[in-house]
């Protein structure tokens, strides 16, 4: 039976994922477990402290699967419910050559590393496949494919598997350069990505808007008539415009959870829990419209009778995170 995406909550449910979907030169019928067809690192075996592999629970190295091969593919399992920036760079730093005294072990370009990754426990795993991208200045950005299949909501799933899919085995590996460009470019988005101007800001805002309007256009396909989304739409066109069309729906949602979210994330205090729950609340009075729109759209997490309401609060979680 082939492998769902889904219910992938460790290293060895994405490595049969690899093989089966992406056609990962992994003989199934050899692997049992993850060990059967790894190396294990400790710091040491790469030149690092104890104290670098705090946040570490496993390091370890898939071999060549193809002659030739240029890539290193590593897998990292953190002991942490978060992703460790700090934890990754430090095992970046033990794996490319060294400006001064040359490494005991083996080294890889920076452009030819490529880590799978996972975080925290039980329904919230997370699976992360990072890549390192040269900046002009500073550090190196790492660039991020990520999900947690578990509680996403279909959509994001289908955007993981989709963006998973540029990392297909290629069919002509020797060409080691069109592979590194195409697995270089499956990674488009940088993990936490820093903003620093008003048009990125606002060109961001809109894919995301963009994004919720999609997901709102495909709950009211299969959601029921009475479901939360077909309820919040009557209500808008019996408050707002009478004739209003499930795509104008979708706009309006989406661009009030967009523009609610960013206004109540400019006006909180605090960086570390700012969900879409939380968001309400730091709206402020003064603007009483945004504040009463903003409790419509994301309705009460304790009301139960609102179908599809959890997998909105899971999408504007998402998004009030990715804003955070």
């Amino acid at each position: 039976m082939s492998v769902d995406i889904r219910r992938v909550k460790d290293m060895n449910g994405l490595i049969t994922y690899l093989a089966e979907k992406l056609s990962w030169k992994i003989d199934l019928d050899d692997f049992e477990d993850i060990e059967d067809i790894a190396y294990d690192f400790e710091a040491e075996d790469i030149g690092l402290k104890e104290e670098a592999f705090v946040k570490i629970q496993s390091l370890r190295q898939l071999p060549p699967l193809v002659d030739g091969q240029k890539w290193g593919i590593f897998c990292v399992e953190f002991d942490s419910k978060r992703f460790e920036v700090t934890a990754l760079r430090k095992i970046l730093s033990g794996l490319i050559p060294k400006r001064r005294n040359s490494a005991d072990h083996a080294v890889w370009d920076q452009k030819d590393l490529l880590f799978i990754c996972f975080w925290g426990g039980n329904n919230e795993r997370t699976i992360g496949l990072a890549h390192f991208e040269e900046v002009s200045m500073g550090l190196p950005q790492i660039k991020m494919i990520s999900c947690a299949p578990s509680v996403e909501d279909f959509t994001q799933i289908q955007v993981f598997e989709d963006r998973l899919k540029n990392l297909k085995w290629p069919t002509n590996y020797i060409d080691h350069e069109k592979w590194q460009k195409d697995w270089a470019d499956a990674f488009t988005t940088g993990y936490k990505q820093t903003i620093h101007d008003a048009t990125t800001l606002t060109l961001q805002l809109a894919l995301e808007a963009q994004g919720i309007r999609d997901r709102i256009l495909e709950i009211l396909k299969v959601e029921t008539s009475n479901g939360y989304v077909h309820l919040l739409y009557e209500k808008f066109k019996n408050t707002l415009i009478n004739d209003m069309t499930e795509v104008q729906f979708a706009d309006m949602y989406a661009q009030t959870v967009v523009y609610g979210l960013f206004s109540a994330r400019c006006m909180d205090d605090t960086q570390e829990d700012f969900s879409a729950t939380e968001a309400v609340e730091c709206i402020p009075s003064t603007n009483p419209f945004l504040k009463s729109l903003m409790k419509e759209c994301l309705g009460s997490q304790n009301n139960s009778k609102l179908q599809g309401l959890n997998t909105l609060l899971n999408c504007e979680d998402w998004l009030a995170k990715r804003i955070g």
